[in-house]
């Protein structure tokens, strides 16, 4: 609770120091290397809320199989994030692309990840099952005028899992188009 207080309110710091004019937009996208769909809302001038559901496979320890220190459990997942975006004043300066939330960020990210399906073996899915992370990450996400749409983030955070509670590197890498009206 004392970490949640403090994120806030450095969040409500930076939106305070924020530009007037509203810089974010809506932006709903299909992903290809983690199949699924995200949608990120604007909640104001440099803040947005993104959500992201879809199909991944973790690289993970294997504890139940001997002799297989790492598997890929394959699995469906959540992930929701609030972002403060920073830099899209130089970004213009510069001439370059801010359409669409083109911009870096910095964000607090929680993902879920479900009970893998990779096997059908209770005691194999017993290991496998939920997967939580949560952080704080640093991110770029690029939305071009073709429909192609990148979003890198990559930060700290509790990874945690039945069997293991560890702080570690965490982040998402996706890929995928953006979908809705073309402008400009």
């Amino acid at each position: 609770m004392k970490y949640t207080s403090i994120l806030l309110l450095v969040f409500l710091t930076l939106q305070v120091n924020a530009q007037n004019e509203k810089l974010t937009k809506n932006v709903l996208s299909v992903t290809f290397l983690d199949p699924g769909i995200a949608f990120e809302t604007s909640l104001s001038n440099h803040f947005t809320a993104k959500f992201r559901t879809g199909i991944t496979g973790t690289f993970q320890r294997n504890y139940v199989v001997p002799n297989q220190q790492y598997a890929v459990f394959v699995r469906s997942f959540i992930s929701a994030s609030g972002r403060y975006y920073y830099n899209f004043k130089k970004r213009t300066e510069k001439g370059k692309n801010t359409d669409r939330n083109s911009a870096n960020y910095i964000a607090v990210l929680g993902i879920y990840g479900f009970s893998s399906f990779t096997e059908n073996d209770p005691i194999y899915l017993i290991e496998s099952t939920r997967q939580i992370n949560a952080g704080v990450v640093w991110g770029m996400q690029r939305n071009y005028k073709n429909r192609f749409s990148l979003d890198l983030n990559l930060g700290v955070g509790y990874l945690g899992t039945p069997v293991t509670n560890n702080f570690g590197l965490m982040g998402e890498f996706t890929l995928g188009i953006w979908l809705g009206k073309k402008t400009g």
